[in-house]
């Protein structure tokens, strides 16, 4: 891979037109409502082929909208410039390549070409925020990517769900481990948390920031190994913190601590979460471009663009850790067909292993990858980006008593529909080897001539 990475999208603009060149980019020229249309096209698109959707007329705005654009790896691999087939093996070696930030660019410069208001102009009403599912609590922003407290390598990045409370007011749901929250919580804060909201934000820092990374890392030094560059940040116009120039719309605010309630909203568990208190954004400003798109991701049962695109860099960053101490790790996944929190396969070169390791190995994934409630070990003759095969192995190579191990109290997603305040549930560490004593060999035909019917079927079958 080169470090160069010239293919990779800066912008989102240059990201959909990637896209419309795969001809998986579906205009839509009807107007569309905002209250559950604009959900039931993303549910029915994410259920059948996921192609990404430009709504070119949302109801009752002249802002179009565009989701699902991260629906499939191989989108997140064009956004990022690669192939779905290293994509996990080049964002370790991006990962390993740092990035040198650079300052920001002064404010004046880089909003003399966007549409800049401030104060009592501003309007959270003019964006076109759909009402996503039924039972949601209001109309939420599910794309945005907020930046926050800098580190010395740049601003933190997370992409947290966000209520439309009025047109200056927004309420912010984040989990208790992720870092703004912290940031909000401790007790020797004394001054209010800015940040800036980039909707419509650069591929890779809407990519990074979709992943958890350690407090002191930043998101958008990561975005910058992503994308071989850094990220253009400009000075924010009424808070300190950042904004990135390719984004298309950027809220800015401060939270200083007042809460409200938010929610219910379904979440990507497809389960609907309670209501309570949350963080409130009180909006300063925002600016955009003359003509600015709208980027929205749909939230709900997977799959979705938001359990796809979710966690991708952070399974890099698991296997760079697992592959250290256990260099019979040859690949690792977590499912987004299954909402990616909960279930994790780790592929192993069984014929490297010495007795006991595949057990402490998946102890090991335990602490490397901890929210998943079942953590499975598979051969290498395992496809781990196919559930069906996946399942295969879980029955036909795991002896339930021999084979499991439970492990209770252990942290785990904050939104699992199962699992108590706080998150702490129990983990299925499965062995899904094959066993020296297991009578079944999984076979088929011979893999040249399997290589040579792919091109057959390819040849008869070119839009498969």
């Amino acid at each position: 891979m080169s470090r160069d990475q010239p293919g990779a999208c800066e912008g989102l603009r240059s990201f959909l037109d990637a896209i419309e060149s795969t001809g998986e980019l579906v205009r839509i020229e009807r107007e569309v409502a905002l209250e559950h249309e604009v959900g039931a096209l993303c549910r029915v698109a994410s259920d059948e082929g996921s192609p990404a959707l430009y709504l070119e007329r949302p109801q009752g705005s002249t802002t179009p909208i565009v989701a699902n654009l991260y629906g499939t790896r191989q989108r997140i691999a064009l956004a990022l410039g690669g192939d779905e087939h290293t994509l996990i093996e080049d964002n370790i070696e991006r990962l390993s390549m740092p990035v040198q930030a650079v300052a920001p660019e002064p404010a004046a410069a880089a909003l003399e070409s966007r549409v800049v208001l401030r104060g009592d102009e501003v309007d959270l009403g003019q964006l076109p925020v759909p009402l996503w599912n039924l039972g949601d609590g209001g109309p939420f922003i599910t794309a945005g990517v907020v930046l926050a407290h800098s580190t010395e390598e740049g601003p933190n990045a997370g992409v947290y769900r966000m209520q439309v409370h009025d047109d200056k007011t927004l309420g912010m749901y984040m989990a208790p481990d992720h870092h703004v929250r912290r940031v909000l919580e401790d007790p020797d804060r004394r001054e209010p948390i800015e940040v800036s909201i980039a909707l419509g934000a650069p591929p890779a820092l809407y990519i990074a920031g979709s992943s958890d990374f350690g407090l002191r890392e930043s998101e958008a030094a990561i975005a910058g190994n992503l994308q071989g560059k850094p990220v253009r940040f400009a000075e924010g116009l009424t808070v300190t913190v950042p904004w990135p120039v390719e984004s298309e719309i950027v809220i800015e605010g401060v939270m200083d601590g007042s809460m409200r309630q938010e929610g219910p909203f379904v979440e990507f568990t497809g389960c609907r979460s309670g209501g309570g208190d949350a963080p409130v954004v009180q909006v300063t400003a925002m600016h955009h471009r003359p003509d600015p798109i709208y980027h929205a991701a749909f939230v709900g049962r997977p799959p979705t663009e938001t359990a796809t695109v979710w966690r991708e860099v952070e399974e890099a960053d698991a296997l760079r850790l697992l592959q250290a101490r256990f260099p019979i790790v040859t690949a690792l996944h977590r499912p987004p067909d299954i909402g990616r929190d909960f279930f994790c396969v780790i592929q192993v070169d069984t014929r490297r292993a010495k007795p006991g390791m595949i057990g402490n190995l998946l102890a090991g994934a335990a602490y490397c990858v901890p929210r998943p409630k079942y953590v499975i070990a598979v051969d290498t003759d395992v496809d781990i980006y196919r559930l069906d095969q996946i399942l295969w192995v879980l029955c036909m190579r795991v002896h339930p008593e021999k084979d499991i191990t439970l492990v209770p109290d252990t942290m785990g997603s904050g939104l699992d529909p199962r699992g108590p305040t706080p998150p702490l549930t129990a983990k299925l560490l499965i062995d899904a080897t094959a066993k020296a004593d297991a009578p079944g060999v999984m076979t088929g035909p011979p893999e040249a001539l399997v290589t040579k019917a792919r091109e057959v079927l390819a040849e008869y079958w070119p839009s498969r």
